[in-house]
């Protein structure tokens, strides 16, 4: 899961205090309960019949024995999706940064020649590894691992979609120093902390030393109005909780500036964090160049109001561009593709760790559902599209360039609907299901009934869950942006948990859902075994429901355009 996927706005926050809807309202908001136009008392007796099945598929039984030849158990779902998850941590392990091997595969034959019964044989550097399945680690790796399985397991016809990404780095803190004059009109320079005054910016520009620097303050704050000269100064501007980052600092570098500087507004206390990028960038679009840095509010109003000040400062990172792909399995002898559902998960992590639960929770439960569709030869009545994003922890710029594509040519009008899958295995978990009410206008309503398909599920077990945002941090983002209704379910990151959740789902108040959320932690240890057993039958039960669905748009309460 993404952080500050959209700059201005947090990360997925749990809301602590929904509960859950009254299934008669949850009813009531279906749209499309007059387009089957079925007889209330024959729609109470199928809705009693189906809650009956749910509950003898989905409940506990008394077994005297493990019935291994059922793939479709729970645990042994559950037992597969661990085992995935045990080869994404072999690989997170085995491939580090200096993967000079990467390259563009010229066909998925390529591609699937990873033998993941020996992933010891990948390492890459032995004597640095680095943990991780990010973009330049062990992505690729990840890519190969799901497309082997794909090619020799399933009928899809896969896709290797390519889109290039900026990967931001940062070597170390940087540097700054400021001279002034005091009122004594002495000279005084003052060397300020990287990492606890200010620091650089992701995305803020490549590494520089610059000395001397000027400095022109911003006379209104962040409306980018009335700057005057700022050629080879230091553009420094306070922040008001509405700045735009990325258009001021790129003014300021095509006036000339040499840096753009972010100082907190005075109730801040924690320094900015924001990506300095186009949001939904794309190959072709502006990357900053001069640095960008955030300080604290009294940094800042040293450099506002000192006499005669001049700044020496040295950053260290680097923005270089570099191709990445997303995963996409079109699955064959299955439904009209004007009825397209497409089901994601991102398979890429964060640099700093593995990302066992954050996200290869989500793609091992995704690929393994899809297997057990493939094994029970399953027949939908819609066209499935399974997908595994790249580039999601650096701004969903997988998902989003996938339905960019398809937007330009004309495909999303055959896309249905989407499901999300991100972080399923939170050690200390809530079942969470995103809130339909909060998507646009135009797909409010269909993402309501993908909500509601979930609920149904939780209440049929007798399972408390609770409903969560679906305004940013995930890669349901671009589809309801672009008019496509989405939904999914999650089991929380670093919020912390409240003593009412802990009283209803258990676990530990007043502690993260992931403890070892975006950190070098997240490792197989990590992934709850209750949390994925559970969370995969929610997972494969919507999958099955809006993939047999006959009149899916209908159902969703939407109509072929």
């Amino acid at each position: 899961m993404a952080s500050n996927t959209l700059e201005q706005t947090p990360l997925l926050g749990n809301n602590t205090n929904a509960t859950q809807i009254d299934e008669e309202n949850a009813n009531a908001r279906i749209p499309n309960r007059k387009c089957l136009n079925i007889p209330r008392g024959v729609l109470a007796l199928l809705i009693f019949i189906t809650i009956m099945l749910l509950s003898f598929i989905f409940l506990p039984h008394n077994h005297t024995e493990d019935t291994h030849e059922d793939i479709v158990s729970p645990k042994q779902i559950t037992k597969n999706i661990f085992e995935h998850l045990n080869k994404f941590y072999l690989i997170a392990q085995n491939y580090d940064r200096n993967d000079s091997s990467i390259k563009k595969a010229s066909s998925v034959a390529e591609l699937t020649t990873f033998d993941h019964d020996d992933e010891e044989n990948f390492a890459i550097d032995s004597d640095n590894p680095r943990p991780s399945r990010s973009i330049t680690t062990g992505y690729n790796a990840s890519a190969q691992y799901i497309t082997s399985l794909l090619t020799n397991k399933t009928r899809c016809e896969i896709q290797l979609q390519y889109f290039k990404v900026p990967i931001w780095e940062k070597f170390r803190e940087a540097e700054l120093n400021v001279t002034f004059l005091d009122d004594d009109d002495a000279k005084q320079t003052v060397i300020y902390q990287g990492g606890v005054d200010f620091w650089s910016m992701r995305y803020g520009g490549q590494a520089a030393n610059l000395t001397n620097q000027k400095i022109v303050v911003t006379p209104n704050g962040c409306d980018g109005k009335g700057w005057g000269d700022v050629e080879d100064k230091i553009v420094l501007i306070q922040e008001d909780g509405k700045c735009e980052f990325w258009n001021l600092a790129y003014k300021a570098e095509l006036e000339g500036a040499s840096a753009v500087i972010f100082y907190n507004s005075a109730s801040r206390k924690k320094l900015l964090f924001n990506r300095v990028r186009i949001v939904d960038w794309k190959e072709g679009d502006p990357i900053m160049t001069i640095p960008v840095l955030a300080a604290s509010f009294s940094l800042g109003q040293l450099l506002a109001f000192s006499k005669d000040k001049r700044i020496d400062l040295q950053t260290y990172t680097k923005i270089s561009i570099v191709d990445t792909y997303n995963v996409i399995c079109s699955l064959k002898d299955g439904g009209h593709k004007e009825n397209t559902l497409v089901f994601g998960a991102h398979l890429d992590s964060v640099p700093a760790g593995p990302g066992l639960v954050d996200n290869a929770s989500g793609s091992s439960t995704l690929l393994e559902i899809l297997l057990v569709l493939e094994k029970t030869n399953f027949k939908p009545e819609n066209h499935l599209v399974f997908a595994w994003w790249g580039a999601e922890e650096i701004g969903l710029l997988g998902s989003r360039y996938f339905v960019q594509e398809a937007v330009m040519s004309g495909e999303s009008e055959n896309i249905a609907m989407n499901l999300n899958f991100d972080m399923l295995g939170s050690p200390n978990f809530v079942p969470f299901i995103h809130r339909g009410e909060d998507a646009p206008e135009d797909v409010r309503n269909a993402s309501i009934v993908i909500q509601t398909t979930f609920q149904s599920f939780f209440k049929a077990i007798r399972e408390p869950y609770e409903l969560t945002d679906m305004v940013a941090g995930s890669d349901f983002l671009p589809f309801i942006e672009h008019g496509i209704p989405s939904g999914g379910i999650l089991t929380g990151a670093g919020e912390i948990k409240s003593e009412e959740q802990r009283h209803t789902f258990r676990g530990f108040a007043n502690a993260p859902f992931d403890p070892c959320y975006h950190r070098s932690c997240d490792t197989i240890e990590n992934v709850s075994e209750d949390a994925i057993s559970l969370m995969s039958q929610a997972a494969l039960y919507a999958i099955k429901t809006f993939a047999k669905e006959k009149h899916i748009r209908c159902f969703l309460g939407r109509t072929n355009s």
